[in-house]
């Protein structure tokens, strides 16, 4: 295996991991309005959207479809919560 290969491996496992954590204490949280919890979320959306984006970017955007099946999973994510 290529050390590249490797690297590239692990920006994605790593944003990926940080984003399933990120989701789960933000979703897990009580809110005492609609509009923090909306805030909230909005503000998780982001960060994960980031963060991948960093990996993709990290890796000369190498792994598009990735990117795809992330944003699918996000969104299977957020209907699954509401």
């Amino acid at each position: 295996m290529k050390p590249t290969v490797h690297i590239l491996n692990m920006t994605l496992v790593g944003a990926a991991i940080l984003g399933v954590i990120d989701y789960k204490r933000t979703f897990g949280r009580e809110f005492s309005t609609e509009q923090e919890k909306e805030v909230a979320y909005s503000q998780c959306h982001t960060r994960s959207a980031e963060r991948l984006l960093r990996a993709l970017l990290a890796n000369g955007g190498a792994c598009a479809c990735i990117c795809h099946c992330w944003v699918r999973s996000n969104m299977a994510i957020y209907r699954n919560l509401h």
